[in-house]
C-alpha cells in the first residue's frame, strides 16, 4: 500500500514567501524611508495585498481589470505628505503595500472606467513595504493587536 500526503487543509501553515529578497532584486525600497521622493507630476498609489500575491504582481503589474477602476483596489495620493500606508480595514491587517508612481495623465486614465486599462506595468512599482514591519509577533509573523 502506498503512502498518501494528507490532505491540506484550512490550518496547514502558509508558504513563507521572502517578499523583501523579490523586492530587493528589482531595485525596489523596502521601507517607507527607502522610497523615492515623488516626483513633480506625479500620484503615489497604494494597492495592499497579501505575501503571496507580491511574485506575480512584481512580475506581470498589478492587474486590476476586474475591478474596473483603479480606485477600486488601490489608493492614490498626489500630496506626498498626505500618503497613508496603512488601512483601518481588518482585512488587510497582515497585509504588504504595493507601491508604484504614475503621471497625473496615467492616474486619470486608470480611473476612467470606460478607457482604464486594467493594469499598473511593473516598471512603475517603486516599493514593497510592510507598514507593521515594527508590531509582527516574531513567532507567527501576524500583527499583534491591542485588544
Amino acid at each position: 500500500m502506498s503512502e498518501q500526503a494528507p490532505p491540506l487543509s484550512h490550518e496547514s501553515p502558509t508558504p513563507v514567501v521572502d517578499w523583501e529578497a523579490l523586492a530587493r532584486e528589482r531595485g525596489l525600497a523596502t521601507t517607507i524611508e527607502e522610497l523615492p521622493p515623488l516626483r513633480e507630476g506625479f500620484a503615489r498609489g497604494v494597492h495592499i495585498t497579501y505575501p503571496e500575491a507580491v511574485e506575480s504582481i512584481l512580475e506581470h503589474g498589478l492587474d486590476y481589470s476586474r475591478q474596473g477602476t483603479l480606485s477600486s483596489t488601490a489608493r492614490v495620493w498626489g500630496d506626498e505628505s498626505e500618503i497613508q500606508y496603512t488601512s483601518e480595514d481588518h482585512r488587510f491587517r497582515n497585509g504588504l503595500d504595493i507601491i508604484f508612481d504614475l503621471s497625473f495623465e496615467e492616474t486619470r486614465l486608470h480611473d476612467n472606467e470606460f478607457q482604464a486599462p486594467g493594469l499598473i506595468p511593473p516598471d512603475h512599482i517603486v516599493g514593497v513595504v510592510d507598514p507593521h514591519k515594527d508590531e509582527r509577533d516574531p513567532q507567527t509573523g501576524q500583527v499583534r493587536t491591542n485588544t
